[in-house]
């Protein structure tokens, strides 16, 4: 596996964006935790990751514009995603993905 950024949604409503090391199993709070309002079932929530030469940010964009602000940080570049439903096994409170789109910043 290689490392690269998650994203970790809790059911409380807050918002982590996390560094994950290639070979390691945690990973690395980058930023800081952002409240938000908790996840409603049936009920879409919209993320947007900036990801610049310089910067990392995460942005949940279906209420109030949360976002973790732009991070200072360098350490993965690239045209490479995944999507993880974590390790939700509760099939009444998995997420699931949909309108997937990625832009060129």
């Amino acid at each position: 596996t290689t490392g690269g950024y998650h994203v970790v949604m809790r059911a409380s409503g807050d918002m982590q964006l996390y560094r994950h090391t290639a070979g390691v199993t945690t990973g690395t709070q980058i930023g800081s935790t952002i409240a938000t309002t908790p996840p409603v079932a049936d009920t879409a929530m919209s993320f947007q990751i900036n990801v610049t030469p310089t910067t990392v940010e995460l942005r949940r964009t279906d209420s109030t514009g949360w976002t973790t602000g732009a991070i200072a940080d360098t350490t993965y570049r690239g045209g490479y995603h995944g999507l993880s439903n974590g390790s939700i096994t509760d099939l009444n409170t998995r997420p699931y993905w949909r309108n997937l789109v990625i832009t060129q910043l």
